[in-house]
């Protein structure tokens, strides 16, 4: 797969430093930090798009916006969520959102890496809701394949939205 530029999007400076160097680790090949995708809009460090951009720990609402505050930047990126907690109405909300992916923060790195590679390499979006040790969706069942929701369309861009795979196993083969 080559090394992935990737920005990081986290208020945390310690959460944001900790992916860094977990995903520098891993062939993703880290090109910026910031706080919020503002942040980084009003900035010359990313001209070109980064293959892969990582919000973390936003609401749904938060994430769905800044998910199109990026799509509208970089419409080709890949956007990925990781998140501590999600009712089933905000994932519900994720799913119809311009998401990619979206797995809990309390994964294995294995579970991580594995579901970045499925975002990166093939054309699904993954939504792991759990690690195998239970749900991090109270009240969702997991372990079922759906059509994910057509893209919303960009102006001048009719782009197909993959299929959702939704995953609660701590492997993603």
């Amino acid at each position: 797969m080559g090394t992935v530029a990737t920005i990081i999007i986290e208020s945390r400076l310690l959460v944001r430093e900790a992916l860094e160097s977990l995903m520098e680790s891993h062939s993703y090949h880290f090109v910026c930090g910031a706080s919020s995708a503002a942040d980084i809009e009003n900035s010359s460090i990313v001209a070109e798009g980064p293959k892969l951009v990582v919000l973390s720990a936003l609401s749904a609402d938060n994430a769905a916006s800044e998910a199109a505050s990026i799509r509208r930047l970089w419409p080709d990126s890949k956007v990925v969520l990781l998140f501590e907690h999600l009712s089933p109405a905000d994932f519900q909300q994720l799913i119809a959102s311009q998401l990619d992916g979206c797995v809990p923060l309390f994964v294995s790195p294995h579970t991580l890496f594995s579901m970045l590679d499925l975002v990166m390499i093939k054309d699904v979006r993954v939504m792991v809701v759990g690690d195998g040790k239970g749900s991090s969706i109270q009240g969702y069942e997991a372990q079922q394949v759906t059509p994910g929701p057509p893209h919303r369309a960009m102006p001048g861009r009719n782009r197909w939205r993959p299929p959702c795979l939704l995953c609660s196993e701590p492997s993603l083969r």
